[in-house]
């Protein structure tokens, strides 16, 4: 029987992912340790009722000693971009302490690790630096000539150099620990740096979705604000389905060392990217909106992050298939059914 940990196992990302190895492999025991820090995750438990899933309530940061599995998918952090842009203790325990007790124990065993990274890793003033022309109501790339830059899109050559936000150096230094960790006690690891993901179970939090958190706003009727650049910024949007897809994908091919240490970018790519006015009016179609512009600026704020796929369909032979407007759809149904 396959044995596989998560962490922030009963999350947005976490729920959608039991749900889907459950459908995915015949045997199987998946361990979820969730400290339950947001109250969105203790609801999630209701949808994750099984006999093949042991949910456990603990805080990774806090303890030394684990469940032995097979492998380990790592997802809990605090997502919270905007409260790490000055020191904070519990980003620093949430998304960097836990990860050195996972890999203190679990290297012992070389047991594999998958990390859910961030596209946060990456250089705020070398993303800010570039050429930008305005089209569409969007940032565009005006000239593609720069290293970390493919067909509008960042891969993962980008800088790392930097600004990057609290939040950004717990992620980069997490990936750090798991390099060389496994440069000691050579385990074999897969590292994806995601950008924006939207779907199922994302309950409108701001710091974990812009799209839900539109939704909820709409259907609760609250107005709020979008900052700088006239809502220009532009993001890429990654299903959560196609996330776990990929996840599918990358179980296999670790566990049947295929892939054995690899760090990949991933995200909708430049097809499912749109600037926040944009996803605003396509939203205004579907449920009213009600916000204003502040053209005040967002201190770390971005204006442009695409993720390039490249290297994922070279090794996987994986792309997203679910377009934003389906994202956006999904999202729209699901928070209704939470009101009932």
């Amino acid at each position: 029987m396959l044995k596989i940990l998560i962490t922030g196992g009963c999350g947005f990302v976490g729920t959608n992912l039991t749900l889907k190895l459950l459908n995915h492999f015949s045997s199987i025991k998946i361990f979820l340790y969730d400290n339950f820090y947001r109250k969105e995750n203790i609801d999630n438990v209701r949808f994750l009722k099984n006999k093949n899933i042991k949910i456990i309530k603990k805080d990774c940061s806090k303890i030394k000693r684990f469940e032995l599995v097979d492998l380990v998918i790592h997802l809990a952090s605090d997502p919270a971009v905007g409260s790490g842009m000055t020191y904070k203790s519990k980003i620093f325990s949430n998304n960097l302490t836990s990860t050195n007790n996972l890999l203190n124990f679990y290297s012992n065993y070389k047991t594999p690790i998958i990390f859910l990274s961030s596209s946060r890793v990456y250089s705020i003033d070398t993303i800010n630096s570039l050429d930008y022309v305005v089209k569409n109501f969007r940032y565009e790339i005006n000239n593609n000539k720069f290293k970390g830059v493919l067909n509008k899109s960042f891969n993962e050559k980008l800088s790392t150099n930097g600004f990057k936000s609290i939040y950004g150096f717990t992620k980069l230094a997490s990936e750090d620990l798991i390099l060389q960790y496994s440069r000691i006690h050579d385990f074999n690891y897969i590292i994806n740096r995601s950008g924006l993901i939207s779907g199922k179970y994302q309950r409108g939090n701001i710091q974990q979705g812009i799209i839900s958190f539109l939704v909820k706003n709409a259907l609760e009727k609250k107005p709020f604000k979008i900052f700088g650049h006239k809502g220009y910024q532009v993001r890429d949007i990654l299903n959560v389905e196609n996330l776990c897809d990929l996840f599918i994908l990358q179980i296999d091919s670790i566990l049947s060392k295929k892939n054995q240490k690899n760090i990949y970018n991933i995200g909708g790519g430049y097809k499912n990217s749109e600037s926040l006015i944009n996803l605003i009016k396509i939203l205004n179609q579907k449920i009213k909106l009600n916000f204003e512009i502040d053209k005040n600026e967002r201190f770390g704020d971005i204006k442009y992050y695409i993720s390039s796929n490249a290297k994922l369909m070279k090794d996987y032979k994986w792309k997203p298939n679910i377009n934003y407007n389906d994202s956006i759809e999904e999202s729209i149904n699901f928070m209704k059914s939470l009101k009932g």
